[in-house]
């Protein structure tokens, strides 16, 4: 799980980095590309937020 969000991060870097060069034509598609990441970004704060289930809910590994 730590891999995909230093992943996303470093998606979100490079989209920050291609926007700010200037490029008024890379702005719009890596707008769309950034949405999803906010959204698991987003997603993922919430999920840590919610308490754990006990101890066999899931079949007791």
């Amino acid at each position: 799980m730590k891999t995909i969000r230093k992943y996303a991060v470093l998606g979100i870097l490079m989209c920050l980095m291609v926007t700010q060069s200037g490029c008024s034509l890379l702005k719009a598609p890596l707008q769309l590309i950034k949405v999803p990441f906010v959204i698991l970004e987003k997603a993922l704060a919430i999920a840590k937020k919610l308490p754990k289930p006990p101890p066999g809910v899931f079949g007791g590994f």
